[in-house]
């Protein structure tokens, strides 16, 4: 990246990191690895923080988030 240039990173997120104990729910679509890079916004907040060569500009849960976590849920609910 140059130096000055901005990075844009869009990661589905949760609204509260739970990988200490994952729900059986999100274990039926992913596995724990393909979950490992699912975090809420405050884990991503603490690690890219912690670059020196790195301003944020503006880390948020995406406008889209809980359409798109209910439409998961009522998939993967409808499923079984």
């Amino acid at each position: 990246m140059k130096n000055g240039g901005y990075a844009y990173i869009a990661i589905a997120g949760m609204k509260k990191d739970c990988h200490a104990k994952l729900p059986q729910e999100l274990l039926l679509s992913w596995t724990p690895e393909q979950l490992e890079y699912m975090h809420d916004v405050q884990w991503w907040n603490n690690i890219v923080s912690k670059s020196k060569d790195c301003d944020i500009v503006e880390i948020k849960e995406m406008e889209s988030n809980d359409e798109v976590w209910n439409d998961w849920l009522y998939r993967t609910m409808n499923m079984q």
